[in-house]
């Protein structure tokens, strides 16, 4: 789609509900369809792009980072509360790759108080993780 094409999206929303965005640039169209994920916590019904390749997901009850294949051979850790590389918890999960990604989620300019998470993220690695905090300083 070429970049500042205007489009409509049509999403289904849950109980059958429909709704249609009208007149969104491509991208903004693209993130709602995002949105219509299916987590391991339900389907998501909030999601904000870290970076490309990295997305947090929230749904009613829960949610975390999902990474891209790319990014999860990047990382190449797989030790959290699910087992997979793919779904990051938010309780303490999440931090995993925040830490190992921070330089791209800062680089994108999209996350909401990076210092303060980042410093949350380290901290949160430090306690769950320790043996990923000894991988990076490696």
């Amino acid at each position: 789609m070429p970049a500042g094409a205007v489009v409509s999206v049509t999403i289904y929303i849950t109980e059958g509900r429909i709704k249609t965005y009208a007149g969104l640039s491509a991208r903004r169209a693209e993130r709602i369809k995002t949105v219509r994920k299916q987590t391991p916590w339900g389907q998501a019904d909030g999601a904000e792009e870290l970076a490309p390749g990295i997305i947090s997901y929230s749904t009613s009850s829960h949610g975390g980072i999902w990474l891209s294949a790319e990014r999860r051979k990047a990382l190449n850790y797989d030790k959290n509360w699910l087992n997979t590389a793919e779904w990051w918890e938010e309780d303490c999960d999440w931090a995993v790759p925040y830490y190992f990604f921070a330089a791209d989620i800062l680089a994108h300019g999209k996350a909401y108080k990076f210092d303060s998470n980042l410093r949350a993220a380290i901290e949160t690695v430090r306690r769950f993780h320790p043996e990923f905090l000894e991988r990076m300083a490696a």
